[in-house]
């Protein structure tokens, strides 16, 4: 369901110091929104590689950004090969983390594609035998059945959820489980400002299938997975509500039918709030995936969201600045809207636009010495300590210029984050006529880099409801009733 708007409040200017912007907003109610559910919203990075790196290198950065859900890519053709145990050790760091379980992307190894018009990409190779029963006496599985070996794709879905589902039968060492199987990654995707036609079979990561395919795809996913594991979650990576769409209303395989969530890539633009809100963001690509169950008048199913990021710059630059905003802000508003996780790109540089919490890494040492920690990184840890485990978090409404939301914390603690919107510029300011804890003599304001300043990076400020004074940086304010 879409959030109703902020009903209209006055608004008043006036200069507090060059080249900044205040507002005076006034809070209105709170407004409920989805909360995830179970254990939680999980804070959520893509892992990488990169040819000059170990693994552990990888492993050790993926674990330092504190992220309760990392994105760990499962593919096919390396399970072929016989190395079932590829994605072991990331999926055994993440359940290490505290209510922590890795996102599983399952997908298959590239090929080089040439479309019609004879230009040249490079993609994801299709499974061979998908329109093969899923199981040796047809697509649903009766008493005694057997996955059918035909189905390359259905093999290795359920080996690679009965490897992590912790049944004590066929698992990894250790038994890490697994609950979340997103399937493929941006099978649909085209370059902007097209967008996917129904049964267009040149696609790049999903070159000479059709959507038909696809549905059939996630079909397969779906029955093989919940085989292995009735409590599996199995879900469709998509890039476009178009795609869905067409997949929902598939005649063969209505994906309704045959999936449990939806995970989509969000990029919004250059800025955080961008990003969350405005053109391709977070928000705006969450209610176009949802529209499409809601005009069907079909139950939605859960969101994440495993790619989103903003281009970042060196320690305290503008664009470093903006970056290590960008990452909170991500956060919370997937949290906000129910999403189980918001997932960053990308870890390490290089990469597209430059995202990485890690600047350019491909020239260091194999165990990554030298490797420079963006902004960014300090913020994810952050965030990750802020934020894994939340439930409930509700945005309050303010009028335009300023963002806020509140929960509670593991500890049921009251926190409230908010930040001036970076339409304005990245010095924009907001004042916010916050009532914050009511009933409390002070509270904590902790800032975005309190993963480095530690329990000492808190300011105790007395609660005597006067205006608080944003920035286009997160802050967050925690009840200190005991003060």
């Amino acid at each position: 369901m879409r959030r109703p708007r902020a009903a209209a409040c006055s608004v008043s200017y006036r200069p507090v110091r060059a080249q900044r912007l205040f507002v005076f907003v006034v809070l209105l109610l709170p407004v409920a929104t989805a909360a995830a559910e179970g254990d939680g919203y999980r804070v959520g990075v893509n892992g990488a590689y990169l040819p000059n790196l170990k693994q552990e290198t990888i492993r050790r950065w993926v674990n330092h950004t504190g992220a309760s859900m990392p994105r760990v890519g499962m593919r096919m053709d390396l399970f072929q090969k016989g190395w079932a145990d590829h994605a072991d050790a990331f999926v055994k760091d993440a359940a290490r983390v505290r209510g922590g379980s890795a996102l599983a992307m399952l997908f298959n190894e590239s090929k080089d594609v040439t479309r019609a018009d004879g230009t040249k990409d490079n993609g994801c190779r299709p499974p061979k035998g998908l329109w093969e029963p899923v199981f040796e006496g047809g697509d649903e599985a009766g008493q005694g059945a057997k996955i059918n070996l035909k189905n390359e794709w259905a093999v290795f879905v359920a080996a690679m959820v009965e490897r992590y589902d912790g049944d004590g039968v066929g698992d990894a060492p250790g038994s890490p489980v697994v609950t979340y199987f997103s399937v493929w990654n941006e099978p649909d995707w085209v370059a902007w400002p097209n967008r996917p036609m129904k049964d267009e079979p040149t696609l790049r990561n999903w070159f000479g299938q059709s959507t038909g395919d696809l549905a059939r795809l996630a079909f397969v996913s779906y029955r093989a997975a919940k085989y292995a594991n009735p409590k599996a979650m199995i879900g469709m990576q998509l890039c476009f509500n178009e795609t869905l769409g067409y997949l929902l209303d598939d005649p063969k395989h209505p994906l309704a039918k045959n999936c449990d969530f939806i995970d989509f890539h969000a990029y919004g633009g250059k800025t955080g709030d961008d990003n969350c809100f405005r053109n391709d963001g977070i928000v705006p690509v969450w209610r176009q995936m949802n529209a499409e169950y809601e005009k069907r008048m079909l139950p939605p199913p859960r969101f994440l969201c495993s790619e989103t990021g903003v281009g970042g710059g060196r320690a305290g630059s503008e664009k470093g600045r903006a970056q290590a905003a960008a990452v909170i802000k991500a956060n919370v508003v997937g949290a906000s809207i129910g999403l189980v996780t918001t997932c960053w790109y990308a870890l390490v540089d290089p990469s597209w636009e430059n995202m990485g919490l890690i600047a350019d890494a491909s020239k260091l040492p194999a165990d990554g010495s030298g490797a420079e920690m963006r902004d960014a990184m300090t913020a994810m840890r952050t965030a990750s300590m802020l934020l894994n485990g939340v439930t409930g978090i509700r945005e309050i409404k303010v009028a335009d210029g300023a963002h806020a939301y509140s929960y509670k914390d593991r500890l049921g603690q009251k926190v409230v984050v908010a930040w001036a919107d970076d339409a304005n510029g990245a010095d924009a300011g907001v004042n916010v006529k916050l009532p914050l804890f009511v009933g409390s003599t002070w509270y904590e304001r902790v800032e975005w880099d309190y993963s480095a300043t530690g329990p000492n990076g808190g300011r105790a400020v007395k609660n005597d409801l006067d205006v608080v004074e944003l920035t286009t940086t997160p802050t967050f304010f925690r009840d200190l009733p005991a003060h």
